[in-house]
């Protein structure tokens, strides 16, 4: 039940993918009783410095960055990020 969930979750972030620039915290009204989107931003083109390592990153193209928070069950807490083309 949680892969299906989880997979159909992916398919609607994966078809918004094409979405303007301006769309992408608007994914932050999509949900699910098993998930919450709890950041969509836009990431310019250029150097983007990761939350979790700090390590820089150089030269990419600009995404959605979106971080996800998956509850398939009452002891559930998995966090998960995707990046998406903006």
């Amino acid at each position: 039940m949680f892969a299906r969930r989880l997979l159909a979750l992916l398919f609607v972030l994966f078809g918004v993918a094409s979405l303007h620039a301006q769309q992408c915290g608007a994914l932050t009204k999509l949900s699910s009783p098993a998930s919450t989107i709890t950041t969509a931003e836009r990431v310019p083109a250029g150097i983007f410095v990761s939350p979790a390592t700090a390590k820089k990153l150089a030269d990419l193209p600009s995404f959605c960055r979106v971080t996800v928070l998956l509850k398939p069950t009452a002891e559930s807490n998995i966090h998960a990020e995707i990046w998406m083309p903006a």
